[in-house]
């Protein structure tokens, strides 16, 4: 799956919380949602055909562009790749990246790759 729906901000006005660096979190339900995303008015999600992955990190530099690539490998195995383009301004910046992807179940695996540039 090339073509992963990005949501990089959910509208604007949402606060990712509870999430590790570094780690996929597999969001198949409303009540996960909640317990990781700070928000007035969520988008509606259709966790019937729908799971929401989040991940997030710092890089050593400003982050100027994320790409996304989702693939599936074998029997609920996966990877996100995520491929960044650095400013070079030397400062740390946080970094939150959400995508919407076909179903996938709970106890799928998802690794995380990064790319920086």
């Amino acid at each position: 799956m090339n073509d992963p729906c990005r949501w990089s901000n959910l509208f604007g006005h949402c606060q990712w919380t509870n999430f590790s660096d570094y780690k996929v979190i597999v969001i198949n339900n409303r009540e996960k949602l909640e317990n990781h995303v700070s928000c007035t008015d969520f988008p509606d999600i259709n966790f019937s055909t729908h799971t929401l992955l989040l991940a997030g990190g710092a890089a050593p530099s400003l982050v100027e562009n994320i790409r996304v690539d989702f693939y599936k490998n074998s029997k609920n195995k996966y990877t996100m790749i995520l491929a960044f383009d650095l400013t070079g301004l030397t400062m740390i910046d946080r970094w939150v990246v959400a995508i919407l992807v076909p179903k996938i179940v709970d106890k799928s695996i998802v690794d995380l790759d990064l790319d920086i540039w």
